[in-house]
């Protein structure tokens, strides 16, 4: 008799945390701390890396960086908090912790643009700095559209579309940026109406999920490629390519050993 869904499953993860050494070793060797909050990120620690991103911004009120990531490690905290299910606005009315999770990205957001466009006051084509407001203005119109469930956010996709246009042109290789792209197309693609969505110049799941697969494929530094990755697994699970997905999260696992979810995804499929 053959052997059980289960045991296979755990013998799939057995193999996995046994065939990262290099992940173990980045994660033990000496990291910075905003390296350890991105850690944090994607093992799926997201109150953690929220936290220390905290300490990260509340010491330098300019890196964007931190803030970026607390923004994101907050939405996916809301995320978690409000469930999967479809009706997002019986979800969010749900919620007891949202609430106040929201009202914190909220004011994170606000003084995380506040420093970007400080930045770019004093250096329009700094590109980091560009990056990094279009990329919290995708993380407000992703948590408005997609989890909240409003449609509102038309001034920040506006200014994250041609903020990451201009990215992308100076610099085609921006893993991040394209990743932040295909995600904008990706949400609006799935959550605007047509007619709405031929206004604002387009919006297709389809070509978000293309555009994703080529970001996942292209060569960046370690955390650029797991965000596009990550990016990938989640894209394919909502578009139910499960079949797709597994060896996406097998890869990331190699990578994040320490990630429960992905370890539970990888042993249920």
């Amino acid at each position: 008799m053959g052997a059980s869904p289960g045991i296979i499953g755990r013998a799939m993860l057995v193999a996995a945390l046994f065939a990262a050494p290099a992940a173990r070793m980045h994660a033990d060797s000496t990291v910075t701390p905003f390296e350890a909050a991105q850690r944090l990120f994607y093992t799926s620690k997201f109150a953690a890396a929220a936290d220390q991103a905290l300490q990260l911004v509340t010491q330098s009120p300019s890196d964007l960086a931190a803030f970026e990531l607390r923004i994101s490690a907050l939405h996916f905290q809301v995320r978690r908090a409000s469930g999967s299910g479809k009706n997002r606005k019986a979800a969010m009315a749900a919620c007891k912790t949202c609430p106040a999770l929201l009202e914190v990205f909220f004011a994170e957001i606000k003084r995380g643009r506040a420093a970007a466009r400080q930045r770019l006051a004093e250096a329009p084509d700094d590109e980091q700095a560009m990056y990094y407001l279009a990329k919290m203005d995708t993380s407000y119109l992703f948590l408005q559209l997609s989890t909240v469930g409003k449609r509102t956010g038309w001034d920040e996709y506006w200014e994250a579309k041609r903020l990451l246009e201009d990215v992308l042109e100076k610099n085609p290789n921006h893993v991040r940026a394209q990743v932040a792209q295909a995600w904008m197309e990706y949400v609006i693609g799935k959550h605007v109406p047509w007619g709405t969505r031929w206004v604002m110049g387009g919006g297709s799941s389809d070509r978000g999920l293309r555009a994703m697969r080529e970001a996942a494929a292209a060569p960046g530094d370690f955390y650029s490629e797991v965000e596009a990755e990550f990016a990938l697994w989640e894209m394919l699970m909502r578009e139910g390519k499960r079949d797709e997905a597994v060896p996406v999260a097998r890869e990331l696992l190699v990578r994040f050993p320490e990630n429960e979810e992905l370890a539970k995804f990888i042993a249920d499929s």
